[in-house]
């Protein structure tokens, strides 16, 4: 599958569609997935298809644009089913049921916890230093905490590069989703 079949299947996945054109979407997507490769070219021993996934996954499961904390655990039930579509076939033609469950469960454990847990394993270490890499949408270097940085000798390098990623696929929120989130009210005392 590339790529612009895999953001389509999870756009059309994102619990709030209007997300697939903001800042948590499909750009954001695109570029953590592209620097997600760049790192992992990096890092030995990395499963190229639970970085791919749980990169482009990692914010299916948002419901606004401002503080949602519980996303990626919404996410991962919805990152598992697009996986699953992909995988699932596959595993059974090739016996490879086990493998796959592996697969699965590696990428559903990162989306779930991408914005709330340390990093403890390759593929997640690659995701959270890309995702924080694209975090130059909202201010350029500045808004890069490089002590966050699961592997800052990969990723601080690759800062300028973000940059102009970002400068290749600016972010650009359509006038809906500006409205959208104007009228967004989030209830106080609510889990985010």
């Amino acid at each position: 599958m590339n790529l612009d079949a895999m953001v389509e299947a999870v756009a059309e996945q994102a619990i709030w569609t209007g997300l697939a054109s903001g800042v948590y979407g499909d750009a954001h997507w695109r570029r953590t997935f592209k620097l997600s490769e760049m790192i992992m070219k990096q890092v030995t021993g990395a499963h190229n298809a639970i970085v791919a996934y749980a990169a482009l996954c990692h914010d299916i499961g948002r419901v606004n644009h401002a503080n949602d904390r519980m996303h990626g655990y919404r996410g991962a039930a919805i990152a598992l089913r697009i996986v699953g579509n992909t995988y699932a076939n596959m595993a059974l033609n090739d016996n490879q049921l086990h493998g796959t469950m592996v697969i699965m469960g590696k990428i559903q454990d990162i989306v779930s916890r991408h914005c709330v847990s340390a990093p403890d394993y390759d593929e997640f270490r690659i995701v959270h230093d890309a995702n924080i890499l694209d975090r130059v949408r909202f201010g350029g270097k500045s808004s890069i905490d490089v002590k966050k940085f699961a592997l800052p000798d990969i990723s601080i390098p690759l800062i300028d590069v973000a940059i102009e990623l970002l400068e290749e696929e600016p972010v650009v929120e359509p006038p809906q989703v500006i409205q959208a989130k104007s009228k967004l009210i989030i209830p106080k005392g609510r889990p985010r």
